[in-house]
């Protein structure tokens, strides 16, 4: 009878665990499921893939060149501003890539009549990436954000000051809308939930 008492509490005790368990699961599932549906609202819509500016110069002297890229990858976006040493953009020297989690909005009319997104995208990181011993040693020299730089090694300057400028922390939301047409984007964004247009600036999917 004891032995009987033993195996039912031991049973019990594994279907409180099981039962345990597969709550956490479909809690787990549901939130995947949450996620998977804004991804495909955002494959829908044409969003998803790598979208590139143009080359062009990022210094009065045309000693640097800049290029723009913006990525979009289920639910996770980056903007990556990278700098060249030469006109065809070709020889890197530095790059800027910040990452956010994307979440979208709802459709609006822009003033031409097109149809375009809003947006909001949360900050997850700032990471910036040195490729020459120059502008590591130019950087180190004024003791930039406050870090040790080196070499082909990003650091993750978010929430820090660097050059006077407290830089935006992980967290931070902004308001964001695109206008899609065909192979080319227009990207507008805002601190403030207000944002109803987008730049001139086009980038051309990859």
């Amino acid at each position: 009878m004891k032995k009987l008492v033993f195996f039912i509490a031991i049973i019990c005790s594994i279907s409180i665990l099981i039962a345990s368990c597969s709550k956490d699961e479909e809690t787990q599932t549901d939130a995947e499921k949450a996620e998977a549906a804004e991804a495909a609202a955002i494959a829908a819509i044409g969003l998803s893939g790598t979208w590139k500016g143009t080359c062009g110069s990022a210094s009065s002297d045309n000693s640097s060149y800049g290029v723009q890229s913006l990525v979009f990858s289920g639910t996770s976006f980056s903007s990556d501003w990278s700098l060249y040493s030469d006109s065809e953009c070709s020889t890197k020297i530095s790059s800027s890539i910040d990452a956010y989690k994307l979440d979208l909005g709802d459709a609006y009319t822009l003033a031409d009549g097109n149809t375009a997104h809003k947006g909001v995208v949360t900050l997850v990181s700032s990471l910036v990436t040195l490729y020459t011993s120059s502008y590591v040693n130019t950087f180190n020299s004024v003791s930039y954000c406050g870090k040790e730089w080196v070499v082909n090694t990003a650091i993750d300057i978010a929430g820090l000051t660097c050059g006077g400028t407290e830089q935006d922390s992980a967290g931070v939301k902004t308001y964001i809308s695109y206008y899609i047409n065909g192979t080319s984007l227009q990207f507008g964004s805002s601190s403030a939930d207000n944002v109803t247009s987008v730049s001139s600036t086009e980038y051309t999917k990859q």
